[in-house]
Order: structure tokens, then C-alpha cells, then sequence
């Protein structure tokens, strides 16, 4: 099948083409592909509608990933400099052009949550279908992220929003099980759901097949720690660890929280808080650490509506990841990667004496891999007669 994904997906070829920085989450970016490349390996032809804004070029800027996989990246249309005024509308007009130009060669087309600039594109292609004047296609939300939680009337817009466009999708690609009791609020008798917390990027874990368990010398957190996703947690792991191993810290959050940080870690040399990374920088830091930490906060409304992405990324490389209990990540806790902290932050003194009960667990990286695919699959196939 032909496979259309509207969301961002900004790579590094594409800013080559921009005189600004990237503005989405490096792990929300592997995701992505490593998706793709599992819908690849299904034998689908994969489309990435991504509003990119390439801002040294008037024309769309096509980024082929492999022979059956291409990142479609928007311009800006000639509003060079003021994009970030209208980006939403932007986005929506160059996803309607695609889709009035090209509709007619996919099967299947994805939107990212219910965001405005994927989603009314989405249902304006819905519209299309049902006045017959495009074949049907099945219409699949990847929906992450707590939208109706946001404040104010953004919130309550997406409140609405999100109900409207429940009515067109024809089956969910959630990221959190949580997500499948918002739908039945609305929608009690929608049954066509597939959880899929993460995606195994197998060409990552081939190359590190044979990836030894060393003694734990540097250990890395990378992401968003914020209020909600573990500031706290962060702050115990910097003052409760062995001083002998170094601990990196990248990623943001709101700047009083980077100020706190900053003053906590300042007397302690093994700890070192490195801000907002380029790719490069962040490569190195990541090939560099012998494990990676996952922060957790078990109370964070958070753990209904996400999931860590970055954890299938530590375990493509087939490192060792280091977690305290959260129930979403239950079912992971028999891979033999993961270092559980079930004592925290007591525990995090015990990193390197808990690191000796780990091994290398391909195998078990690997089935997982191919249970996610399976689920992949039968979200793509299943019922498709129906749509």
C-alpha cells in the first residue's frame, strides 16, 4: 500500500535548507522513521508530509530515506522570515494542495494527533472521499500527547476539536493505553484501537548486535525534564550518585527549573548539565555513555497520554537503561537491558552493583521488535475491506 504520514520530521539535509535551528524533539524524530522503516519492511511505500519550511528554496524539497520511504518538505511558500506567524496555516495549505494533487495514489493516510495544521487536511480528504470524487482510504490518528490538558481556551478549543475529528478516523494508533479511555468517552462503541508504545529501530540494533556491558563509568539523561516529567527524579539521580561516575544531563525545561538544577549539580564535578545540544554534540554524548536514564513521575497526568520514546532508542542501541517503577513500562521489565531501581532513590547509589545482573539481550530486543510490527501491521491491514 501507499502510505501518506502528515506530521514534522525535520533531518538534517533539511537544515541544510534553513537559516534556523530545529524545533523538533530528536527522539519524536527517530520515532517517526524507525516507523516508517517498519511499514517498509511490510512492503509499503511510505510518504512524510512535513511541514518543514526549507527557507533556501521556493520549491518542495524531496528527501528520499531508502528506496521506499521520502520526506516531502514544504517551503515557505515565500514568506521567508514571518513562517512562524503562520504556520498552522501554512501547514494546512501545503497538506490540502498534496492532497488534491496526489490523494488518489494512497491507500492509507496518517495524521499526527489531532493538531489542526494534520488533522483538517485530514478530514478535508475524508470529505473528498465520501462525495466520491477520491477512491476510500483508510484514515489512521497517531495519537499522542495530552492535548485537552493544555490551559485555557487552547485547551478547550482542542476539547472540541478533538470530538470532531473522532467522528472521521477510521481506527487509532495510540501511544498509551490511557488514550483508549478518552476515545470510549466520546465514542463507546469505536473498537478499532492498536497500542503501539514505541518502535525498535532494527537497523541501529544490527549494528550493535554484539554490543559488550561494560562497568558503568558515564551515564546520560536526554530530553524534556521538566515539572511533570521527572525534575525531581533528575535532581535525586545528580545528588545520590556514585561520584565516580559522571553523569551528563541535555534536554530542557522551563528556565527556573534549569536555574534550580544549575545550583543543585554546581558543587558536584561527575555532574555536568550541557543545555540544548546540536546533533553532532548529541551523538557523542550518546555513543560516550555505558547506560541512560529514564526519569519517571508516576503522579505526572503525563503517563495516560505518553510514553518515553527515547526508551526504544536506548534499547536499539542495546545499552542499558536505567528506570525506577512506573507502571507503563510493566511489561518491559523482562528485557534484560533495563536496570529497575525498585528502591529510589536508594537504589541509585547501587547503579553499578545493580549493572552486574544485565546483559546483552538482542534476542529479546529483537522479538519485541517483531511484536511491534505485527501490531503495526494489523493496524494497516486489518478490516480494510470495510473503510
Amino acid at each position: 500500500m501507499n502510505i501518506l504520514i502528515m506530521c514534522n520530521c525535520i533531518t538534517e539535509k533539511c537544515l541544510e535548507r534553513r537559516n534556523n535551528s530545529d524545533y523538533m524533539a530528536a527522539s519524536s524524530r527517530k520515532k517517526l522513521l524507525a516507523m516508517s522503516k517498519e511499514l517498509e519492511s511490510l512492503g509499503h511505500h511510505v510518504d512524510i508530509s512535513s511541514v518543514s519550511f526549507s527557507k533556501y528554496t521556493d520549491r518542495l524539497f524531496i528527501e528520499n530515506i531508502s528506496k521506499k520511504i521520502r520526506i516531502l518538505h514544504a517551503p515557505t511558500l515565500g514568506l521567508w522570515g514571518i513562517t512562524s506567524f503562520f504556520k498552522k496555516s501554512i501547514s494546512m495549505l501545503f497538506h490540502i494542495i498534496w492532497i488534491l494533487l496526489h490523494l488518489r495514489h494512497y491507500q492509507v493516510m496518517m495524521i499526527y494527533n489531532y493538531h489542526v495544521e494534520f488533522s483538517f487536511p485530514g478530514l478535508f480528504a475524508k470529505l473528498l472521499s465520501m462525495i466520491r470524487i477520491v477512491s476510500p482510504f483508510k484514515l489512521i490518528m497517531n495519537y499522542e500527547d495530552g492535548l485537552f490538558l493544555d490551559k485555557g481556551f487552547k485547551g478547550f478549543f482542542y476539547r472540541q476539536w478533538e470530538k470532531c475529528v473522532y467522528n472521521y478516523v477510521d481506527t487509532f494508533l495510540l501511544v498509551n493505553e490511557g488514550l483508549k479511555n478518552r476515545v470510549l468517552e466520546f465514542f463507546p462503541d469505536k473498537q478499532d484501537f492498536v497500542t503501539v508504545n514505541g518502535f525498535i529501530d532494527c537497523d541501529l540494533l544490527e549494528k550493535n548486535k554484539t554490543q559488550k556491558h561494560v562497568q558503568i563509568n558515564r551515564i546520560l539523561f536526554s530530553g524534556n525534564f521538566t515539572q511533570g516529567f521527572g525534575f525531581n527524579q533528575l535532581i535525586e539521580y545528580a545528588e545520590n550518585i556514585e561520584q565516580s561516575i559522571i553523569f551528563d544531563i541535555t534536554g530542557n525545561a522551563e528556565q527556573h527549573e534549569i536555574e534550580t538544577l544549575k545550583n543543585r549539580i554546581n558543587h558536584l564535578p561527575n555532574v555536568h548539565f550541557h543545555g540544548f545540544l546540536n546533533e553532532t554534540d548529541f551523538l557523542n554524548l550518546i555513543d560516550g555513555a555505558d547506560a541512560f536514564v529514564l526519569l519517571n513521575d508516576i503522579q505526572s497526568p503525563n503517563n495516560n497520554t505518553n510514553f518515553p520514546s527515547k526508551f526504544f532508542d536506548y534499547l536499539s542501541r542495546n545499552k542499558l537503561v536505567i528506570t525506577s517503577h512506573n507502571p507503563i513500562l510493566t511489561e518491559y521489565y523482562h528485557i534484560k537491558n533495563i536496570i529497575l531501581l525498585k528502591k529510589f532513590p536508594c537504589d541509585v547509589k547501587r547503579i553499578r552493583e545493580l549493572s552486574k545482573t544485565c546483559e546483552n539481550d538482542y534476542s529479546g530486543i529483537k522479538q519485541l521488535s517483531k511484536k511491534i510490527r505485527d501490531n503495526l501491521n494489523k493496524l494497516i491491514t486489518s478490516d480494510y475491506s470495510k473503510i
